[in-house]
């Protein structure tokens, strides 16, 4: 029986992380009990080849059984249980992190600056990086810049600036 794809057990299976083809085919799986992967994909409206492919994929989340006693492989689904004892469990280890998490909160705020914003900081080099520095203060939003450098370096890297520098301040007021 192919399942159209707004299927409310097609919808909670895609949520609780199947693909459409791996809920098609677990829905179908269910449906038969027990099956060959032909009778699956027959069932499942999808090809036989594809059908090896997610019965793989299924084994592998634990939701798929293989019977192999017989000459021709057939599958059984899981119990439908499973998929809420593997949400619990999902569910426990998170907690357990969160936990853990929640011990460990203090230090990590310990270890963090209660600063709204954090500076910025740029490094400028050389007799253009001056310039570039200085150009920069004349369109910067912020009250506080702070230099790391002292005005006689300044006056003698740069002392043919300083009077453009000076009109395009007084400009900017």
């Amino acid at each position: 029986m192919k399942f159209p794809p707004n299927n409310l057990l097609i919808k909670s299976l895609l949520e609780y992380g199947l693909t459409d083809r791996e809920a098609v085919v677990y829905l179908s799986l269910l449906e038969l009990e027990v099956a060959s992967a032909n009778e699956i994909a027959k069932n499942a409206g999808i090809k036989r080849s594809s059908a090896y492919i997610v019965l793989e994929a299924l084994k592998k989340k634990g939701l798929v059984g293989v019977s192999e006693d017989q000459k021709i492989q057939e599958y059984v689904a899981t119990s439908p249980e499973a998929l809420l004892y593997s949400i619990e469990s999902e569910v426990r280890e998170k907690e357990a992190t969160k936990t853990k998490i929640e011990k460990i909160l203090p230090e990590l705020k310990a270890l963090s600056k209660d600063v709204k914003e954090k500076p910025k900081v740029k490094v400028f080099e050389g007799k253009q990086g001056l310039i570039n520095a200085l150009e920069e203060t004349l369109h910067m939003k912020e009250s506080t810049m702070r230099i790391f450098t002292s005005s006689e370096k300044i006056l003698k890297i740069i002392p043919d600036y300083l009077p453009v520098y000076g009109k395009k301040d007084t400009k900017k007021a």
